[in-house]
């Protein structure tokens, strides 16, 4: 991406995050950190890590919002003044524990269950299987053929018999299964900006679950006095989707790393502790 781009998405999200009080939200995969062939195996920069201490000591709000349990998001960033929503929305951390939201809890049962199911019965080279208590995902990035894998993962979840109490969604080379429930990373997003009453929001993500958090700010924007501006991360197995609909765009968690230590750096010089 050209300097200036990365510049003026840079100068956007300051204006923002000068709206006090402001949070700045973040999903992990493909924002704050690489993907990776296995999930265990991905990490966030020593560069990112330091740029997301400031803005945690100096923004009113930081939160990590991932699709990711939230012991694994906190496992992975190491920052505990930080907030983490994790499971696409349906869990937090919240003084001290890991908390499920009442809406979804009913449905634990039923997700391990499907997840259980799938792992019994598709037997494909590549698979990775990873349960997550109220989801569940089903990376396929290594098969020797991730379309046909796909096509046989998404056959067998629609064969289940709570197929139709599951949501599936899509994200890079990977199916999460979730309770049918309107409840995503969007309304988690707002709900904190709701609680935390913040006047300005920013957000930062790469993947289509990012897009319900893009799309609940704008709406946000467009019906309230609260300022926004949402980040996509751009990568080449990315969705158009969330490029277009996005108010600024970065090249790759490198750029992500440029801008969060620009944020950080500004912050640091103008915005009291």
């Amino acid at each position: 991406m050209s300097h200036g781009r990365l510049e003026a998405v840079i100068a956007a999200c300051q204006a923002v995050l000068d709206t006090r009080p402001c949070g700045l939200f973040a999903d992990v995969d493909g924002t704050l950190s690489r993907i990776t062939r296995v999930p265990d195996t991905a990490v966030v920069s020593a560069g990112i890590k330091a740029a997301l201490m400031t803005l945690t000591e100096r923004l009113d709000l930081v939160v990590a919002v991932t699709g990711r349990g939230v012991d694994d998001a906190r496992r992975m960033i190491g920052l505990d003044r930080m907030g983490y929503v994790g499971n696409h929305g349906l869990e937090r951390w919240q003084e001290g524990q890991v908390l499920v939201h009442p809406k979804a809890q009913p449905s634990v049962p039923m997700i391990q269950a499907a997840f259980r199911q799938l792992s019994q019965t598709v037997h494909l080279s590549g698979l990775i299987f990873e349960g997550k208590g109220v989801s569940a995902s089903i990376h396929y990035r290594l098969a020797p053929d991730p379309a046909a894998a796909r096509q046989r993962l998404l056959q067998a979840i629609d064969a289940l018999a709570s197929a139709s109490a599951l949501r599936v969604t899509e994200g890079r080379m990977v199916l999460n299964l979730l309770p049918r429930l309107a409840l995503d990373k969007g309304s988690a997003v707002v709900e904190l900006v709701r609680q935390h009453q913040l006047r300005g929001a920013v957000f930062i993500g790469d993947d289509m679950t990012d897009l319900d958090a893009v799309r609940a700010l704008q709406h946000l924007r467009a019906t309230s006095d609260v300022r926004t501006f949402g980040v996509a991360v751009l990568s080449p197995d990315g969705p158009p989707e969330l490029a277009q609909l996005a108010d600024g765009a970065v090249e790759g968690v490198d750029d992500v790393e440029l801008l969060l230590g620009a944020l950080a750096t500004r912050a640091a010089k103008h915005l009291p502790r």
